[in-house]
């Protein structure tokens, strides 16, 4: 494994001492919002591992940033099941946030490939390696143009493109797993 980290012993324990430290697999942490939330979840005391590719110099910036930070970064991607499974083992959390989202010019194949099958792919890992809860990002996309200027999770989803297409479609496949695993959609 790819890993850069910090002793994880070494990280300042949770502000809050009635706060359960969890074990969370967050992918898409070298992301602006993932690389945030990793570091957020550390200063709270939990004990966070970034999965996610580094395809790019922004990446690389934020990977070694978290990396000072104290939070493992393992270079994977959601097609690499069996990195995924060991990264998975003993976890209590995931937080989904890998996607693709800035490849205007790909086929919407490769947007079904990796935001409905690589999520479908890491819930049926978490289910086998017991994982509790299974925290999904998706985005305002899904919901399309705002025609009346608001747009709230009481809205007709309307996607108008593949990146909001094939995340309303990795809604519901999160949405299909419910009944094995504690699910949550952002």
């Amino acid at each position: 494994m790819n890993a850069v980290s910090a002793t994880q012993a070494e990280i300042t324990p949770a502000a809050n001492e009635n706060i359960q430290p969890l074990d969370i697999l967050l992918t898409g942490g070298t992301g602006f919002i993932g690389s945030q939330l990793a570091q957020s979840a550390l200063r709270q005391g939990h004990r966070v591992t970034v999965a996610s590719p580094v395809n790019n110099d922004t990446e690389r910036f934020r990977s070694e940033m978290l990396a000072r930070a104290g939070i493992a970064v393992i270079d994977v991607g959601l097609h690499d099941r069996e990195r995924l499974r060991e990264l998975l083992a003993g976890r209590d959390v995931v937080i989904h946030l890998a996607a693709a989202q800035h490849e205007a010019e790909a086929p919407e194949s490769h947007f079904r490939k990796v935001n409905v099958e690589g999520t479908r792919s890491l819930l049926e890992l978490a289910c086998e390696q017991g994982v509790r809860r299974f925290v999904h990002g998706s985005t305002i996309g899904v919901y399309g143009e705002a025609t009346t200027g608001e747009l709230d999770e009481h809205s007709p989803p309307a996607p108008d493109n593949a990146y909001g297409r094939t995340k309303l479609e990795a809604e519901r496949t999160v949405k299909e797993f419910s009944p094995v695993i504690e699910t949550t959609i952002v």
